[in-house]
């Protein structure tokens, strides 16, 4: 796509929209093996909970999975230093400890204390929302208001009076793509997704998988 010289949209029917098309070539791009890049990879094979996830503390490549032993287990390691500069490998953990720990933070994320504080969270970020969304109308009342006085002014002119006419059009049209913008910009931030609500019954079912999760865990 870089070498494209010109792209014309809508010429000819599509099985999907270019919208689409960019984010399967970019989860193509992602899934692919390329250490310079640093991407993700494809899924694979594995009990690894965190494969394709896990960024070395050293150099910041994204590190691999090895499997070792008659039980599997091996850890993540990152390959990148040997496989450009022909070093020692800069980092290894362990897989078990590794995945465990990352199980016991999810736990406890969604305890009933963290619950508390991510419901004051969402609540804060729902006012913050609700203040925008204020500002967002206020803004389009007053370039509403000023698109209006500013065609007043224009048909009270005296026609005849073409210099004073033409200045006066060419403040209503400032006025009229002013109030265009802000309208634009309200009705695109009231599409924009709210945030999520911890309402009674997500919190519920957030509390039994906490109780329930290290056993589910365990026993998968």
């Amino acid at each position: 796509m870089e070498e494209w010289t010109a792209v014309h949209h809508g010429v000819y029917p599509a099985y999907i929209s270019w919208e689409q098309f960019l984010a399967n070539k970019q989860r193509l791009h992602q899934n692919g093996y390329r250490l310079a890049e640093n991407t993700r990879g494809a899924p694979r094979k594995g009990p690894a909970l965190l494969a394709g996830l896990v960024l070395c503390g050293h150099c910041g490549r994204r590190m691999g999975v090895v499997y070792g032993g008659s039980k599997g287990k091996g850890g993540y390691v990152c390959t990148a230093l040997p496989s450009t500069h022909g070093a020692r490998s800069c980092l290894y953990a362990p897989r078990v400890n590794t995945d465990e720990a990352v199980v016991e933070a999810v736990v406890e994320a969604i305890r009933p204390s963290e619950l508390d504080l991510l419901e004051e969270t969402l609540k804060t970020q729902s006012a913050d929302r609700e203040r925008l969304l204020v500002h967002h109308r206020d803004n389009v009342k007053a370039a509403t208001y000023e698109a209006r006085l500013a065609e007043k002014r224009y048909r009270s002119v005296d026609p005849e009076n073409r210099l004073v006419a033409g200045e006066l059009e060419k403040g209503w049209e400032s006025a009229l793509r002013t109030l265009a913008e802000a309208e634009e910009a309200a009705e695109r931030f009231e599409r924009e997704r709210p945030q999520v609500e911890l309402d009674p019954t997500l919190r519920t079912q957030l509390s039994d998988l906490g109780r329930h999760l290290p056993e589910l865990w365990d026993g998968g």
